[in-house]
């Protein structure tokens, strides 16, 4: 994985692309900081158009990711994920509802990132988050 930050980091540099740089910076630094979805302490965001909040937004993460866990469509290609970086999704999540992005590809593409992605995309959506 740091091989693959390290290209990323100098193709950025290349380009002098400094948003993607300081997102993927950003991205680092949520990932290596959580290891476990025990460690977020505050798990609660506020709905996007109304008053109210979700208590515990890692749980609802969570019931997302076995609804694509459980799919008869995906035939149990999602079957465990990396609890790591699905921390560090639901982190930047919390801390960037509206603008929520994710580096699909820091351990394995198709059975971690983009299950976790989704999971969390999914309930930032049932919050209210939609992309425009």
């Amino acid at each position: 994985m740091e091989e693959k930050v390290q290209q990323h980091l100098i193709r950025c540099l290349v380009r002098l692309d400094l948003l993607s740089l300081c997102y993927v910076c950003l991205v680092l630094c949520f990932s290596y900081d959580l290891q476990t979805l025990d460690e977020i302490k505050d798990k609660s965001l506020r709905k996007k158009v109304s008053k109210s909040t979700c208590k515990d937004f890692v749980s609802l993460v969570q019931a997302w990711l076995s609804k694509l866990q459980c799919s008869k469509s995906l035939r149990g290609v999602f079957v465990e994920t990396n609890q790591s970086e699905l921390s560090a999704f639901i982190s930047y999540a919390l801390a960037f509802p509206n603008n929520f992005l994710a580096l699909v590809d820091t351990y394995d593409v198709i059975r971690s990132g983009i299950p976790n992605f989704c999971a969390v995309a999914l309930a930032l959506n049932e919050l209210g988050y939609v992309r425009s």
